[in-house]
C-alpha cells in the first residue's frame, strides 16, 4: 500500500468515526426532545381536567352605546375646554385611537355637537364657537377668493384660540376642515 492509500485509509475511517458520532448525537437530541414533547403533553393533559370554562360573554349592545355615549361626551367637553387640540393628547385624554377620534370628531361635526378646523399641519383640532365659524365664513365670502396662507393670517382677528371668551363652548354649526 502506497503512502497516499493508507492516508486515505485513515482519513476514511476517520470520517466514518465522525458521521456514526454525529448521527448518534443526534438521535439522542430527537430522543430527549421526544421525551420533553411527551413530558409536556401530560402536564397539558393533567392541567385540562382542571380547566373549566363557564361561559363566553356577548356585548350588550345598550352598554357600548352608553360607553359610546360617554366617549363622545368627554370629547366634546376636552375639545370645549382645551379649544386647541393636538390629536394624539385629545385621543389619549379620551382613552382611544387618533384615527378612531378623527372620525369621532368628523361624525359629531356633522351631528352639529361641535364644530372645529382639523389643522393637518400640527396635527390638531381647533374648535370653533359658532360666531367664530360665521366671523371666519363672513371673511371668505366678503373676500371671494382667500388662500389658506391670508386665512390663517387674519385667523387671529375672527378666533379665540386661548378660549378666553367662550362661556358655551364649540357646538353647532357646521365645520370647516383646513
Amino acid at each position: 500500500m502506497t503512502r497516499q492509500e493508507a492516508y486515505d485509509a485513515r482519513r476514511a475511517a476517520q470520517d466514518a468515526e465522525r458521521d456514526a458520532a454525529e448521527a448518534a448525537q443526534l438521535a439522542e437530541m430527537a430522543a430527549a426532545a421526544a421525551a420533553r414533547a411527551a413530558a409536556a403533553d401530560a402536564e397539558a393533559a393533567a392541567w385540562a381536567g382542571s380547566i373549566r370554562v363557564e361561559g363566553g360573554g356577548e356585548a350588550d349592545p345598550a352598554s357600548e352605546a352608553a360607553a359610546a355615549a360617554a366617549r363622545d361626551a368627554a370629547l366634546v367637553a376636552y375639545v370645549t375646554a382645551h379649544k386647541v387640540v393636538p390629536l394624539a393628547d385629545l385621543a389619549a385624554a379620551t382613552g382611544g385611537s387618533v384615527g378612531g377620534t378623527v372620525a369621532a370628531l368628523r361624525r359629531l361635526d356633522a351631528a352639529g355637537e361641535v364644530t372645529g378646523i382639523f389643522d393637518d399641519v400640527r396635527a390638531a383640532y381647533i374648535c370653533l364657537t359658532p360666531a367664530e365659524a360665521r366671523a371666519v365664513a363672513g371673511a371668505i365670502v366678503d373676500a371671494g377668493r382667500v388662500s389658506l396662507e391670508a386665512l390663517a393670517a387674519r385667523s387671529g382677528e375672527w378666533l379665540d384660540l386661548e378660549g378666553k371668551g367662550t362661556a358655551g363652548g364649540c357646538g353647532g354649526g357646521g365645520g370647516v376642515e383646513g
